[in-house]
């Protein structure tokens, strides 16, 4: 049993530095084929003559304006009534970590407590144990991944929104705004 707790031990360090690999080669602020849709967007500060403050995908920036589709609806604003945005860079967040952490720690408690009881009576405390554990790496990891959920960008500029557009080099030729349609984020 001592054997195979040295060995999950010795396999979190090889895992974590595959991630940490994989994660260093790409860059997630400019966009890739992979990730096709401009990034959700609220704007935060906006000039009182134009209503509510929008929300939705960015589509494109550009000197003067910038493009939202929000709710299957373009809408252009002019960049200089916009200070402030706050742009939603995952979704992934503290509910969806512990909810991994339950399912797989209810997943692997229970084939761990089944297979201990085909060789042991005293097994009652594997499914228990090993939920709480993936529970407790779920919430650290929900910690991490809920403060880096959202960016706020307090000075709404060319430079600072264009990575998170649908295109970031402005309007493709051909594009047909009027069916343009939302992308699954």
């Amino acid at each position: 049993m001592r054997g195979g707790w040295l060995m999950v031990l010795a396999l979190f360090p090889a895992a974590a530095s595959v991630a940490e690999a994989q994660l260093a080669r790409q860059d997630l602020t400019v966009p890739t084929v992979s990730r096709t849709a401009g990034a959700r967007l609220e704007v935060i500060t906006f000039s009182p003559r134009q209503g509510a403050r929008p929300a939705g995908e960015l589509i494109t920036v550009s000197a003067d304006s910038l493009w939202l589709l929000a709710d299957s609806t373009l809408v252009g604003l002019a960049l200089r009534d916009v200070s402030g945005v706050r742009v939603r860079r995952h979704k992934s967040g503290m509910g969806t970590m512990l909810t991994w952490g339950l399912v797989g720690g209810l997943a692997s408690g229970g084939a761990l407590a089944g297979a201990c009881s085909t060789v042991a009576d005293n097994c009652g405390g594997i499914l228990g144990g090993t939920t709480l554990a993936w529970l407790i790496v779920g919430g650290l990891a929900g910690i991490s991944l809920e403060s880096s959920q959202y960016r706020t960008i307090r000075e709404a500029s060319v430079q600072a929104l264009r990575p998170y557009a649908r295109f970031p080099q402005g309007w493709p030729e051909g594009v047909d705004r009027a069916a343009l349609r939302g992308a699954r984020q």
